[in-house]
C-alpha cells in the first residue's frame, strides 16, 4: 500500500512559482528573442521533461504495478515524442533536442510496456484503493496496521481519525 504524506504549503507554492516563472520566461523568450537564440530553451524543456520518468519506472518495478497510468495516454505520449524526435533529427538543426525527445520516447515506451506487463496487478491495486477510499478512517488504519504488523500505528494520530 502506498503511503501518502501531506504536502506542505511551502512545497506547493515553490512548485507553482517555479512553473509560473518557467511559463513566463518561455513566453518572454519566444516573443522577444531572435529565433537563433531559442534553442537553449528547447534544451531546457527536454532536460526538465526526461528526469521525471525515471522515478516512475523504478516505482512501477518495485511495486509490480503501474497504478492509475493510462495505456491510451501513454501510447499517445510515445508517438508524440518519437514524432518530435524524428522531426528534429531529420531537420538536422536541433540534434540535442531530437536526441532528448528520442530518449523521452524510449522512457515512455518503457512505461507503456510496464502498463501492459503489470495490467493485472494494476487492476487489483486500483480496486483495492477504491475499496479503501470508501472505508471509514478507522477501518483504513486497522487494515494498514494489520498489513504492516504494527498495531501501535493504528492508535497513532487518533485525533486525526475523530
Amino acid at each position: 500500500i502506498w503511503k501518502f504524506k501531506k504536502t506542505r504549503i511551502s512545497e506547493v507554492s515553490a512548485t507553482l512559482l517555479f512553473y509560473a516563472a518557467y511559463v513566463v520566461g518561455m513566453g518572454w523568450a519566444i516573443f522577444t528573442l531572435p529565433h537563433d537564440y531559442l534553442w537553449p530553451f528547447q534544451v531546457l524543456e527536454v532536460a526538465l521533461l526526461n528526469p521525471g520518468y525515471i522515478p516512475q519506472i523504478v516505482m512501477n518495478n518495485k511495486n509490480k504495478h503501474a497504478g492509475c497510468l493510462s495505456g491510451i495516454t501513454q501510447t499517445l505520449s510515445v508517438f508524440i515524442h518519437i514524432s518530435h524526435a524524428y522531426i528534429n533529427l531529420a531537420d538536422g538543426v536541433n540534434l540535442v533536442v531530437g536526441v532528448g525527445y528520442l530518449l523521452s520516447g524510449l522512457l515512455n515506451t518503457v512505461l507503456l510496456l510496464q502498463i501492459i506487463a503489470f495490467s493485472a496487478n494494476s487492476t487489483e491495486f486500483i480496486e483495492r484503493e477504491l475499496e479503501l477510499s470508501r472505508m471509514a478512517p478507522f477501518q483504513k488504519k486497522l487494515i494498514e496496521a494489520i498489513a504492516t504488523n504494527t498495531i501501535e500505528s493504528m492508535f497513532a494520530e487518533t485525533s486525526e481519525m475523530l
